[in-house]
């Protein structure tokens, strides 16, 4: 520091005032990786040091004030293209920020111990916030002609300002380093890996940043979690707070009330836990088992929601009627030594969950309010697992950098339903915060869903389907929402950057539930209905901009919080659109069966080598969540053994880590349902490869032999699908270029030729040497020839087999057992998915 260096915090006489003071407090601190800073500050450690207190930075007490003390972070950013002024002169920022400014005129001269003073933002310590300095610059050019035009530059002035930036909230923030990176985000000039990079590092000025990202950080780089790591072969965390937020695959507690009632009614023993590391030890472990049904169809009430946040009397949750209260999970299971709160007292619900009760009579203040943080720190609620029902989890985006990531969960078996948690502050004006399921579309569509349930509906929540030009937070979109108290509405951004508009018919109905968006051309419907069939219109309009020729559809939640809330959608489907015909002699448009389960495309590891179109007769396949196939992944950056192909931007690799994250020998993955695919690709810090990246052969040649795969992929599809029928050639290879197709078996002129399967030893039947079924084409004496598929199965069926699928035709189990059929097409019974 300098004396009387006219900036307000150093004055004469100097060794006084001025030696080793304070710097401006401007951040609070999180921790300090040594590793990543050593290659500026030499230090040569791994080791990590944590800062969990802010002491509101004052540290007037050394002795007894533990937090962190001042600090002071200031940054500068600039745009990719090296002709941008803020790149082209980031030279003189730099100089002016650290050279200038903070040492000649402040002083700044300590870093923080070991950590650089200055360096790029991966090498820096993690903060919540950072100031920012922006350069503005006048030039000034002399043009000349002497035949031909030339330019001189004269004179350059570059005046120093404070950042100008956006928000997280889509709001103008000034002096802000974030905030002025995430302005170049919207400006198109850096890209969002950059800002999500950025964003890893300043993490963001609200309460409890700090400790969410330390307690992540610690769990996943050195496994130690406070309080408690629980068995995941046995519970699923579904809420947490503190240092049970991060516990293992719940991902910050994104389950929602409706899904932890799923959930509940659906485990062996309907066995709530809360552990709770901060709790006195005799509740430090409760087990609440409930006995009666637990509730549904009440308008804005949730169980969980009433138990994890809520003091007062409930109705539908009363002790020794709908639950008890035990000290172990063997007690709660043979319903024995249940609390006996008339000891205690009786129950106090007014004091919140467990009511003051335990075993040893009255014990005060063992509550916790999740949502408003209050009561007891570092808790964690469980629910026992089901082997028969597993959410399944799909790959949402959370737009617009919202506070608390959400996700998204497919039930197993009802039709279509779909948990979807978000938080966010805004969407109106240029700014949105979702949660968004989507699907890449082309030309017209119509989406269908049912909304419902929504957690805690209110002033301008909204949950709906949505057309939507881009995954940024401005992009242009159409969407019809259900909202919290102003009935269905449209809302749209005609184009990006632009202000939003809303309309609705009736803003005081809140009975319709299902909702309807159209797609045809240019012109965009909104549509409602109280039962899915009979719809009334509540908006249409022409919008020219909002979508090019590529577009995204799909299902969002805002849920207007800084926290988690859930919306439930039923019976969600979107497909191609057939307008339907204008002439009077033309038949109507063809119905649509919306299947009730989402599907997803398998494509061919190397189109150009023609193996998969020559077993398969297809490139790409439409198939179910639980068949087996091929694991591929891609990553968007490189990693070591990885293969990068011309012309691709990504790198793809067959031998991974396991399903599993402790399996960590890279293996090759054969037959994987879908559910594991992404999480195999997870677990190795990857995704899994797109349709598109697949066919356009970027990533042939990364292992595994899985170029003559079918390979999965995550273009997932819940369109209008078709069913079909395939059929297969009796010898791979024998049939030139198609070695199978679809076809409608219920059309009367679709007739194939028969090879019948057993499972079991036949008389007379052939079994070639890789498989492991028996196979006949005479089964009768005599060859059938072409015939349905009716006849087919009747034929097969009689002789004591079935009809062989289509994986039997591909291994060639089906070879050379008579009736010259090697190289005709005959039935399976296997089907297929067409759009």
């Amino acid at each position: 520091r300098q004396a009387n260096d006219n900036n307000g915090n150093c004055l004469t006489p100097y060794d006084e005032n001025c030696i080793d003071k304070d710097p401006a407090d401007n951040t609070d601190l999180c921790y300090v990786d040594m590793e990543r800073g050593q290659l500026s500050t030499g230090f040569n450690s791994s080791g990590i040091q944590v800062f969990p207190n802010d002491d509101g930075n004052t540290n007037k007490k050394p002795s007894t004030d533990f937090g962190e003390g001042q600090v002071h972070c200031h940054g500068l950013a600039w745009a990719e293209d090296p002709f941008d002024k803020s790149a082209t002169y980031k030279g003189n920022n730099l100089f002016y920020i650290s050279m200038y400014d903070h040492m000649h005129q402040r002083g700044y001269v300590k870093n923080i111990p070991g950590a650089p003073m200055c360096a790029c933002t991966d090498q820096m310590p993690i903060v919540t916030r950072s100031d920012c300095t922006q350069i503005d610059v006048e030039e000034t050019f002399k043009f000349s002609f002497n035949g031909v035009f030339s330019a001189e530059l004269k004179d350059i002035y570059i005046d120093f300002n404070a950042c100008q930036g956006t928000n997280r909230a889509g709001k103008p923030k000034n002096n802000d380093l974030w905030a002025y990176m995430n302005q170049l985000f919207l400006e198109d000039k850096v890209g969002a890996k950059k800002l999500a990079d950025l964003s890893n590092v300043l993490v963001g000025d609200f309460d409890g940043s700090c400790n969410r990202v330390v307690n992540k950080m610690m769990h996943k780089d050195y496994d130690l979690s406070t309080g408690y790591v629980h068995d995941d072969s046995v519970w699923t965390i579904v809420a947490g707070r503190e240092g049970m937020d991060y516990t293992g695959n719940n991902e910050w507690h994104t389950y929602g009330p409706v899904a932890v009632a799923d959930l509940l009614k659906e485990s062996d023993n309907t066995i709530l836990r809360r552990v709770c590391a901060n709790c006195v030890p005799q509740l430090q472990d409760i087990f609440y088992r409930r006995f009666t049904e637990i509730p549904e169809g009440i308008p804005n009430y949730h169980l969980f929601k009433k138990i994890k946040d809520h003091k007062g009397t409930d109705e539908f949750n009363v002790w020794n009627k709908d639950f008890k209260l035990y000290s172990t999970y063997e007690d709660a299971v043979n319903d024995e030594n249940a609390w006996d709160c008339e000891k205690a007292g009786g129950y106090r619900y007014g004091e919140g969950f467990p009511g003051d009760c335990s075993p040893y009579g009255r014990i005060r203040n063992q509550d916790t309010q999740l949502d408003r943080r209050q009561g007891k720190g570092n808790v964690g609620f469980y629910v026992e697992k089901s082997d028969s029902f597993v959410l399944n989890k799909l790959p949402s985006t959370n737009i617009g950098n919202p506070a608390f990531e959400g996700a998204t969960y497919l039930h197993p078996t009802a039709a279509n339903r779909i948990y979807m948690t978000g938080s966010g502050t805004t969407m109106w004006r240029k700014h949105d915060q979702i949660n968004f399921l989507w699907d890449e579309y082309t030309g017209d569509v119509e989406l269908i869903v049912n909304v419902a349930a929504v957690e805690s509906p209110g002033l301008h929540t909204k949950s709906g389907i949505m057309i939507r030009g881009n995954l940024k937070q401005d992009s242009a979109y159409y969407g019809v929402m259900k909202t919290g108290n102003e009935g269905v509405r449209v809302q749209r951004r005609s184009s990006d950057g632009q202000n939003t508009g809303s309309y609705g018919e009736d803003k005081n109905d809140l009975s319709s539930s299902w909702l309807r968006l159209l797609k045809k051309g240019d012109m965009y419907y909104g549509y409602k209905s109280d039962n899915g069939e009979s719809w009334t219109l509540i908006n249409e309009q022409r919008l020219d901009n909002i979508v090019g020729e590529k577009f995204y559809v799909g299902l969002f939640h805002y849920g207007k919080s800084d926290r988690l809330t859930e919306a439930v959608f039923e019976n969600y489907s979107h497909s191609t659109y057939i307008w339907p015909s204008l002439s009077p002699s033309a038949s109507p448009a063809p119905s649509r069966e919306f299947l009730t389960s989402a599907k997803a495309y398998v494509a061919c590891g190397d189109v150009a080598q023609g193996y998969c179109q020559k077993l398969d007769g297809a490139n790409e396949l439409i198939v179910d969540f639980i068949e087996m196939h091929e694991v591929r992944c891609c990553s968007d950056s490189s990693k070591p053994g990885w293969v990068k192909n011309a012309g691709c931007d990504v790198w793809g690799e067959s031998e991974l880590r396991g399903l599993d994250e402790s399996e960590l020998e890279p293996k090759c993955h054969d037959a994987e349902n879908y559910i594991a695919a992404v999480q195999i690709c997870t677990n190795n810090n990857a995704r899994l490869c797109t349709k598109e990246e697949i066919l356009n052969g970027c990533t042939k040649a990364s292992g595994c032999f899985h170029d003559r795969d079918l390979l999965w992929t995550s273009t997932m599809t819940r369109a209008s699908l078709v069913e079909k029928q395939w059929v297969s050639c009796g010898a791979q290879m024998n049939c030139g270029a198609i070695g199978g197709k679809l076809v409608d078996k219920t059309d009367a002129d679709a007739k194939y030729a028969v090879r019948c399967c057993s499972d079991t030893e036949i008389p007379n039947w052939s079994k070639r040497n890789q498989c492991d079924v028996f196979t006949e084409s005479d089964v009768w004496g005599t060859c059938s020839g072409a015939v349905t598929f009716d006849d087919a199965m009747e034929i097969c069926t009689n002789a004591g087999g079935r009809l062989c699928t289509v994986d039997e035709a591909k291994r060639d189990c089906l070879r050379g057992t008579g009736c010259f059929y090697d190289s005709e097409l005959i039935w399976t019974s296997s089907v297929g998915w067409v759009e």
